[in-house]
């Protein structure tokens, strides 16, 4: 449970500390324009409030996962994580300055690497075999 924890706070705040590089030091104001037209600004509660929920999905899944089809969890949350994140990058391709888009990317990745790391991590020791003679 203790490394979940840290996997999703380090998931939610990789993105907040970009945003505070690129937005907050580098005074670059990150917008995307919605399918409306609007213009959305990307501010750092937003930012942040984003990544933790889907961290938290990506957590919320993986365990139920665990619990429901051990032997395969790993495996299934890893397959649905990288079409996730794959698709994440779809709204991407929208209007944006190439610094939004890069920025964006890089936070994508960030809240995806942690998790990963969790669902990859192995959750019992494995033991060696001996070769068979």
């Amino acid at each position: 449970m203790k490394k979940a924890l840290i996997a999703v706070a380090a998931a939610a705040l990789g993105p907040a500390v970009l945003w505070l590089v690129v937005a907050g030091l580098g005074g670059h104001s990150l917008t995307a324009t919605s399918p409306e037209g609007e213009t959305i600004e990307l501010t750092l509660g937003f930012i942040t409030l984003v990544a933790l929920v889907f961290a938290l999905l990506g957590w919320g899944f993986l365990a139920l996962l665990r619990r429901l089809l051990p032997r395969r969890a790993t495996l299934i949350w890893t397959i649905v994580g990288t079409a996730l994140l794959l698709v994440s990058f779809v709204p991407l391709t929208g209007e944006m300055s190439t610094a939004t888009r890069l920025t964006l990317g890089a936070m994508h990745l960030l809240v995806a690497i942690p998790l990963f790391a969790l669902a990859l991590r192995r959750t019992s020791p494995r033991t060696a075999v001996a070769p068979a003679h």
